[in-house]
This record gives C-alpha cells, structure tokens and sequence, in this order.
C-alpha cells in the first residue's frame, strides 16, 4: 500500500510540473518540421544534386528535369517555388512564371541576409525580395557552388508568419552535392 501512495504521489507531481513552465520562463514551442527534397542542377562542368527544406504538409511536383518544384499549402494558403540555376537567364524564367500566376503581388528591391552557413568570404550570398500586395511572402536566392537557389514564398497574408519561422530553417539546409560531368554525346 505505501508503495503505491507513493507511486500515485511521484506521477501527480510529474504531472503537475509538466503542466505549466516554471515561473520567469517563456514556454518553448518545437522548431517547425520540415522535408527534404533533391532537385539538379545543370552547370557548365556537369550536374549536381541540391537538398533542400521546404515546410512539411506543402505537396507538389518536380519539373521534368527535376531543376524545380512548386508546392502547395494543405490549406490552400498558397505556393512555396524552388529552384535550380546555373545562370541568371534560367531565374528570370522561373520569375517571370510566378509573377504570372501572382499578378497583384510585387517584391521590393533586393535585400542582402544572413543565413547561417552562407559565408560571404567564400563568394556564397543570399538575397531577399519582400513580396507585398494582394498576398505576402519573400523570394530568398542562395548562391553557392556555382548554384542559385530560389525559394518563393507568396501565401496569403493570415498564414505568412507562421510560413516565414518554417522557411527560415529552411534556407541554411541548402547542400551543393558532387559535381557529376554531363554526359557525352
């Protein structure tokens, strides 16, 4: 019989400091979850897988070369776009596809952040667009490896704050795999 008041004293206790954080403490909510996906990059040298984050529940499909994939929200929030590039010229075509399907919504001048593992002394950069408008969300390049990453986030105003704290733990899971020459003729 002791044993088992004491027993039933141990799990009552352990439940009731669960229950609320100690006083002068924030309670911590888990990191968002997230999913890996690989698209390919086509270089000048050859080819090169690229993972990446991207925010889990988001469903979608790759492009036929797997250089892209647009995903969109459980909730019909939205769309969240990455892509690969090599050049410039290959970005402006994923842009111009997105402010087609997004035509009330606008990014602001580029913006330079920090993203954790991009090291600027190493010629990587990451670059941010605010998107405004009709919906909200940001398009974040990450150059690395010779490779552009694009993420585009444009979602309705309501579900954007909690969108951004997923993305940002996505943008420094970006990882330029081995160069692969292309194959010959």
């Amino acid at each position: 019989m002791r044993g088992l008041i004491l027993c039933v004293l141990l799990v009552g206790s352990l439940g009731t400091a669960s229950a609320a954080p100690p006083s002068g403490r924030p309670k911590i909510s888990p990191p968002p979850v997230v999913s890996l996906v690989e698209l390919t990059a086509f270089t000048t040298k050859g080819r090169a897988s690229v993972r990446v984050a991207h925010p889990s529940g988001w469903v979608g499909d790759y492009e036929a070369d797997r250089r892209s994939i647009r995903l969109v929200g459980p909730a019909g929030e939205g769309e969240v776009f990455i892509g690969v590039a090599h050049h410039g010229d290959e970005l402006g075509n994923y842009l111009q596809e997105l402010k087609t399907r997004h035509p009330g919504s606008a990014p602001s001048p580029p913006e330079t952040i920090a993203v954790r593992g991009v090291k600027p002394e190493a010629g990587e950069r990451a670059t941010r667009f605010i998107i405004t408008g009709r919906e909200a969300g940001e398009i974040v390049m990450i150059e690395r490896a010779g490779v552009m990453v694009l993420f585009a986030a444009i979602v309705t105003h309501e579900s954007w704050p909690e969108l951004k704290k997923q993305l940002d733990r996505c943008y420094p899971s970006v990882e330029i795999g081995t160069l692969r020459p292309a194959p010959g003729p």
